[in-house]
Order: C-alpha cells, then structure tokens, then sequence
C-alpha cells in the first residue's frame, strides 16, 4: 500500500549550555549551540477512504519519524468510534444505525505536538446491489436537458453528481469546448459551467471535492500552444487557473505551487476525501493539494476509489463489462457481458452496455456513463 504521506515541519528552541568547567575546558566556556530538534512528521494511510453504517471497520495506520508515542481522536461531533486511542494503527467503527446521508469523518492522528488529519467518508447503505438509472438528460444544453455526448462524470461525496459534455459531438482529443451539468441531490438538473463561459478546451478528465469545487484537467488542442493545466471551477461555476499553465509553453514534469507547476499530459485519476487530486501523467503519478501544491509521487494511494472492502474497479468499454479488482489483484467481471452493447438495469450482472468515465460515490456505489447517454449507478455487493 502506498501511504499519504503528510509532513509538517514546527519551529524548535536553540537551546546553550554551560560548562561546567573540567576537563580542560575554562570556566564561563559554553559549548556550541545544539541542533534544532525537529518536530516529527507523522504518516498516515488506510485501507479504504470509506465505509457504511453498519458496514466494514476502517483500520488506519500512523507512524512518527521519530517513533514518540501516536494517540488518536475523532473530530468532535464525529459519529463511530476507535478501537484505541494509542498506539501505531487504530480501527475506526462505523455507527451500528443508520446516517440520514453521506458525511466526511476526520480522524487525527497526534506525535508530539504535531497532528495530521485523514478523512473517511461516510455513507448510508445503499440497499442491495444492482444497476439503476439516474438520469439519461443531464445536461441542460441550448436549455433543452439533452444528453448529446457526455464523456465524464465527479462525485463530491454528498450527493451532488457532475456531468462533462463535450460540445458539438467531439472526441476528448479535439479542441472541442465542454459544458458541465449538476444533478443535485433531489434529482433536479442545473447547468454549473456553461460553453463559452472560459471553455475548457481538450479535457482530459475531472474531479469534484466535498466543497462543491469541480477540477478538470486539459491540455492544448491540435495548433493552439503547447500547454497544459489544471482547472477550478468553485461553487458558483467561477472558472479559474489552478495549477499549471495555459499558455504556451514546452510541457514538462515540474514540481510547484500554483502556475509553477507544470504537467505533460495530465490525466485525472483520482480524489480523496481530503481533497488531494491524483493525476496520471507521463508514466508518473502528480499529486495536487487542496493548496494547489503539486508534487511526484511514488504511485496511486491503494485506498483511492477501492470500496468498504478494498476493491476497485475498472470499466471496459471494449469487453462491455466491469471488473472488480480484490487486493490481490485479482480480477472479476461483476458487470455486464461480453457482447452485450445495451443497457439494461436490474440484478447484477445484467448488461452495462459501453461502460465509461466509472466514478466512486460512496463506498458501495459507484456511477458511470453507459451506452453514451445515460448515467448509471452501481451499488456493488457489500
């Protein structure tokens, strides 16, 4: 499992001592200043990022550099328990009841005087495992609700489901404009980035956090410069810059903050409830905070996108199915069948038609775009 590794640095005293005279020394000599003593960084991952009322215990794991003592605590308010209070892992226990809907739960993990949070969602269970249509007109489009040619799909973990269209038809890879529609928790249809508000030229994927904010990745079209970025677009469906660059320039791998960064090809992987965004970009794995700090990681956290108990999933438009992943890799088809190229809810496995753009939205259901139009749920067996 690769770790979320999150380090804080904290300002330490110079502390000089006296001699006390002896040992060749003279009286009144002092010794050199001691070093400072830094404050320990502390690591923190889990086996998956979200459970259900009721559901499958969460173990999390912390380690200090310094290997002082790790205690541990919910945030307050925070519903469920810990198995322990102390120690280098802890087993966060959802409640036995019910929760009227999907929520974050903070957990902090304290070395010394330094704390580090990590964020579990969760969420109520979904009810038996199957296919069910959301909707098949998601996007307001010319304020008609058509659903032309939708190509990817966010979540931001409290019901909110963001749809990407590409206008005029366009394939993801040509300089075609996307719009963005809301489907709000009660099932209404709302337009949140409309074309010609900035357009979002060549996206390459997207991701929404527990704020609402919805984050897009996008790279130059064919003859417009030689750049790519990463987009926000906030609540509102105010559109800005947020790491990267858009204008033009030679793509890179460069570590920064903000317009320091730069990206090659960047390719959307992934969120967690914390908010850092994981992007696939050249054969490497970027990591991108809340802050806009991007940096190189060693691979994708093993918790990303894995259910309440550390599966994933894959989407396969050319087999018409979707596999589950167990933790040792193993693949299954739990969705739809070879051949089969129309969507059909009910009872799994039934048929998924051509699966795309699979999107976690709790830890037993997941959405994805069938058969170009609709936009499905999922709840897997749990």
């Amino acid at each position: 499992m690769n770790p979320i590794i999150i380090r804080s640095t904290l300002a330490a005293v110079m502390v000089t001592l006296s001699a006390c005279g002896g040992g060749g020394g003279t009286a009144g000599d002092t010794q050199a200043p001691l070093p400072p003593t830094p404050a320990p960084s502390v690591e923190l991952d889990a086996n998956t990022y979200g459970t259900l009322a009721g559901g499958t215990p969460v173990k999390l794991n912390a380690h200090a550099s310094d290997n002082s003592a790790v205690t541990w605590k919910l945030a307050s308010g925070a519903p469920g328990t810990l198995s322990t209070v102390s120690g280098n892992s802890t087993t966060y226990v959802p409640p036995a009841n019910g929760v009227s809907g999907s929520g974050f739960v903070p957990v902090i993990a304290t070395a010394g005087s330094t704390s580090q949070t990590l964020t579990l969602q969760l969420a109520p269970d979904p009810g038996a495992s199957g296919l069910s249509t959301i909707t098949s007109s998601a996007i307001i489009h010319g304020n008609q609700p058509t659903m032309l040619s939708p190509i990817y799909l966010a979540a931001d973990g409290k019901g909110a489901i963001y749809v990407g269209e590409l206008i005029l038809g366009q394939s993801p890879s040509r300089a075609g404009a996307m719009s963005i529609g809301k489907i709000n928790p009660d099932g209404t249809l709302t337009n949140f980035l409309r074309a010609g508000n900035g357009d979002l030229r060549a996206p390459h994927g997207m991701v929404a956090d527990r704020n609402g904010n919805v984050f897009v990745a996008a790279i130059s079209p064919s003859g417009g410069g030689n750049w790519a970025a990463i987009y926000k677009i906030d609540a509102t469906g105010t559109m800005a810059l947020f790491a990267g660059s858009d204008q033009t320039q030679t793509t890179s791998i460069v570590d920064g903050k903000g317009d320091v960064a730069r990206f090659s090809s960047p390719e959307m992987a992934g969120i967690d409830p914390d908010g850092n965004i994981y992007l696939n970009d050249q054969g490497k794995v970027r990591k991108v905070t809340p802050d806009a700090v991007v940096t190189t990681v060693a691979g994708l956290p093993a918790a990303l996108g894995a259910d309440l108990n550390g599966n994933l999933y894959k989407a396969n438009s050319d087999k018409n199915t979707i596999s589950k992943f167990d933790k040792n890799g193993t693949e299954t088809a739990v969705a739809g069948a070879a051949g089969c190229t129309s969507y059909i809810p009910g009872p799994l496995p039934s048929c998924v038609g051509i699966p795309r753009s699979l999107v976690q939205l709790d830890a037993a259901t997941y959405i994805f775009i069938a058969s170009y139009s609709t936009v499905v749920k999922m709840v897997v067996p749990h």
